[in-house]
């Protein structure tokens, strides 16, 4: 995981001829602030980019800038890591920026100088104080601004006339995925007027696990239930590949309900025995 400077802005320059992308995990929304540069891609035209112009890239993109073989181009940009605004983006807003993302690939977007994205980007880079509170919560209205529609299509919310599956999204939008996480699922479905089972149902026909495993991987990568576990056993690559890079959507949990609740207690883990086949050791025999 790379650790970047979220929602701060930045500068780089490039030489004459050479080529570079900022590092970055999650989003890039960058800007030409001196210069003319080119975005080149395989199998695709370069785009040149003149000064004002810009792009929005997601972290799949295989791009990079090039400044002209004349002069130097300077960058100003900023970076977006979707893990860092739990609490402010909605279970929809995840799925679409980051689940949807990984299904679809997310084309590069760009703006011109005189489009309203270009001429705000330019008015924040003119700003002082570019650490404090207020241009941070500009940058980030700016970058959702710029993907209000990413992506392009997004066949998982098209519930096709299903009533059910229209309110099952619509209370989803309305949530973040911290609420769904210590959220009852028979609470959930009485506020779409059905059935737990059916609701639970539902659920896994949606994300494809069970509400439980959801929530449970969802725990775990708040670090709210496991915290001790998490950082104890490191070693166990299936848990810190689902800590750090694998989406709650795509894990099923292997904890057990009374392991989570050890941890969340703060007390040492103790395995069941007759769950991994071990047998248990006989009392020493007085005398």
């Amino acid at each position: 995981m790379v650790f970047g400077q979220h929602l701060i802005l930045q500068e780089l320059v490039l030489a004459p001829a050479a080529e570079q992308l900022p590092t970055f995990d999650g989003w890039l929304m960058a800007r030409v602030a001196e210069g003319v540069g080119y975005w080149l891609e395989p199998d695709s035209s370069p785009t040149q980019l003149n000064p004002g112009d810009g792009f929005v890239a997601s972290l799949d993109v295989a791009g990079r800038v090039r400044a002209s073989q004349l002069d130097p181009v300077k960058l100003q940009y900023f970076t977006i890591q979707p893990y860092d605004l739990e609490g402010l983006l909605t279970v929809v807003e995840w799925h679409r920026l980051e689940v949807a993302r990984r299904k679809h690939p997310v084309p590069v977007r760009f703006f011109k100088h005189m489009d309203a994205i270009g001429q705000k980007f330019s008015r924040l880079t003119g700003l002082a104080h570019t650490e404090q509170l207020p241009l941070r919560c500009a940058l980030l209205q700016l970058w959702a601004a710029a993907t209000t529609d990413f992506p392009v299509e997004d066949p998982d919310h098209v519930h096709g006339g299903n009533k059910l599956r229209a309110r099952f999204w619509q209370l989803l939008s309305r949530m973040t995925r911290m609420e769904l996480c210590f959220s009852a699922p028979q609470e959930l479905a009485l506020r779409i007027n059905c059935s737990e089972r059916h609701f639970r149902g539902l659920f896994r026909k949606e994300f494809g696990v069970s509400m439980h495993a959801y929530q449970s991987a969802l725990r775990v990568s708040f670090d709210l239930a496991l915290p001790r576990v998490v950082a104890a056993k490191p070693s166990r690559p299936r848990r810190a590949a689902r800590r750090f890079a694998v989406p709650a959507a795509q894990v099923s949990p292997e904890l057990d309900r009374e392991e989570i609740n050890q941890a969340a207690a703060g007390r040492p883990l103790v395995r069941s025995q007759k769950r991994h086949g071990q047998r248990k050791p006989k009392a020493a025999t007085p005398g």
